[in-house]
């Protein structure tokens, strides 16, 4: 992760946080984040490899497959509640 990446992601999560509706950091990726962005600011700048970023990346899709199927699953328990409680036929 350069740090362009790192600064990216930090401006994301600190728009998340105050409110706005984009998708949450994951705390190891925001970790990651701040780290670099530490490094940095100390002087020790510190990167990923390349051969590093596919394993980013794969991390990224997990996430984002793990989100996505917790979306599903709460769909569809409000349709199972709505059903339920005669809100839909």
């Amino acid at each position: 992760m350069t740090t362009q990446e790192a600064t990216e992601i930090l401006k994301q999560h600190n728009e998340w946080r105050r409110g706005s509706e984009v998708q949450m950091i994951h705390p190891n990726i925001l970790g990651e984040a701040i780290d670099i962005m530490l490094a940095f600011y100390e002087g020790t700048q510190k990167t990923v490899s390349p051969q590093d970023t596919p394993a980013i990346e794969d991390k990224i899709k997990a996430i984002d497959k793990e989100i996505k199927e917790r979306e599903k699953y709460i769909a569809d328990a409000i349709l199972r509640h709505k059903v339920w409680t005669g809100q839909i036929g």
